[in-house]
């Protein structure tokens, strides 16, 4: 099984490391790849997540957020992004798609009916075990958010705060992102 840590990274070596020879193969203990600038114009490029339309949302640590197009046009910064903190190890850095609607977060490619031992649709007319599984964990959370309101959040984190100046800080700015 390949190493996550290194798939997830790459993309950001990509953006990020311009002292590669371009073109060139890059030989390591886990794999060999080439390396291959597909955007220039960005400071401390972090993550990034895929857009449904293949588009790319790319965080950079001093607090911006841009879309790359699929040719690798960099947008302007997105406008609305709130503020960062780039400092010691804060910045503005992981970033996932959001999960939208009824959807399910996992949505099941039907792996089986491909590769050299694919099985016929006839025989996957049930979802897979995998499929299965994540289906119930996801049904199970959501469940458990449903049962959450945002008021309640808000007092448990007011009540959580250090002292009654933050709490006040917190709820003001909770009310402020609710509009």
């Amino acid at each position: 099984m390949p190493d996550c840590r290194f798939l997830f990274s790459l993309p950001i070596l990509l953006l990020a490391v311009p002292a590669f020879a371009q073109g060139s193969i890059v030989k390591s203990d886990k794999a060999n790849f080439r390396v291959e600038t597909f955007a220039t114009g960005l400071e401390n490029p972090w993550s990034l997540a895929f857009l449904p339309d293949g588009r790319m949302l790319v965080t950079e640590r001093p607090g911006r957020l841009r879309i790359l197009d699929k040719d690798g046009k960099l947008s302007p910064p997105v406008e609305g992004v709130p503020a960062v903190a780039a400092v010691g190890q804060g910045g503005l850095l992981d970033i996932v798609l959001a999960i939208e609607g009824p959807q399910p977060a996992f949505r099941c490619t039907e792996i089986r009916q491909r590769g050299p031992c694919a099985a016929p649709p006839s025989a996957c007319r049930k979802a897979c075990p995998i499929a299965r599984a994540f289906l119930a964990a996801e049904t199970a959370w959501r469940q458990s958010l449903a049962e959450v309101t945002m008021a309640d959040m808000n007092a448990a984190a007011a009540a959580e705060s250090f002292d009654e100046k933050r709490r006040r800080q917190f709820r003001d700015w909770l009310a402020a992102a609710m509009q």
